[in-house]
C-alpha cells in the first residue's frame, strides 16, 4: 500500500527561491522555455547569434580552405613560395577568425580572399554588406601606402572612425561603421 503524500514533493522543493533557471548566454531550446513557463512565464531576454563576415585580402594569399582534395581538384590553393614581391603565404587569419567567431557563439561567414585591387575588394565588401552581417572583419588590405584600399572603400559606404593605432606592429588598423 502507498501512503498519502508518498512520492510527492512539496511545492518549491525542486528549485530554490532566487535560483538561476537559465544562465546568461544559454541557447534557448524547449527545456529553457519550459523552465521559464514553470517559473511563472517571465519573459526571457534573448538575441540572435551575431553573424560575422570574415574577409581576407592580398594577392600573396593562398586559400588553405580550398587546397586540393583527394579527388585532385586544385581549388584555389597552391604552395608557399620564397620571399620578395612574388612570395605566397597561406591565409591563416581567416580560418582562425572563423573559429574565433564560432567559439564565442557567433556565426562566421566566410567571404574568401579579395585580390589587391579596388574592384575585387569592393565587390567582396558589397557582398558581405548585402548579407546583412552584424560585423565585418577584414584581415589584410590595410597598409600605409598605395595598397591601402580598405579605408577609402569603407569611408565611401559609411563612417571611417579611425585608420591608425599607436602600436607596432599593428599601426594600420581600420574601424568603420556602415
Amino acid at each position: 500500500p502507498v501512503s498519502a503524500g508518498a512520492e510527492v514533493r512539496p511545492v518549491g522543493s525542486d528549485i530554490g527561491e532566487g535560483a538561476e533557471l537559465v544562465p546568461a548566454g544559454a541557447v534557448i531550446g524547449p527545456a529553457e522555455v519550459g523552465l521559464a513557463a514553470f517559473a511563472g512565464g517571465r519573459p526571457l531576454s534573448v538575441h540572435a547569434q551575431p553573424t560575422v563576415a570574415i574577409l581576407s585580402s592580398g594577392d600573396e594569399l593562398i586559400d588553405p580552405l580550398a587546397l586540393p582534395d583527394s579527388a585532385g581538384d586544385s581549388g584555389a590553393g597552391g604552395s608557399p613560395t620564397g620571399s620578395g614581391a612574388a612570395a605566397r603565404i597561406y591565409d591563416s587569419n581567416r580560418p582562425a577568425l572563423l573559429a574565433a567567431a564560432a567559439s564565442e557563439g557567433g556565426v562566421g561567414i566566410d567571404f574568401g580572399i579579395a585580390r589587391d585591387d579596388a574592384a575585387s575588394l569592393a565587390a567582396k565588401l558589397d557582398e558581405a554588406l548585402l548579407r546583412g552581417c552584424d560585423a565585418l572583419v577584414c584581415t589584410g588590405g590595410v597598409s600605409m601606402g598605395e595598397r591601402d584600399l580598405l579605408g577609402a572603400l569603407l569611408a565611401a559606404r559609411g563612417t571611417l572612425h579611425f585608420d591608425r593605432v599607436v602600436m607596432k606592429p599593428g599601426k594600420p588598423l581600420t574601424f568603420a561603421t556602415v
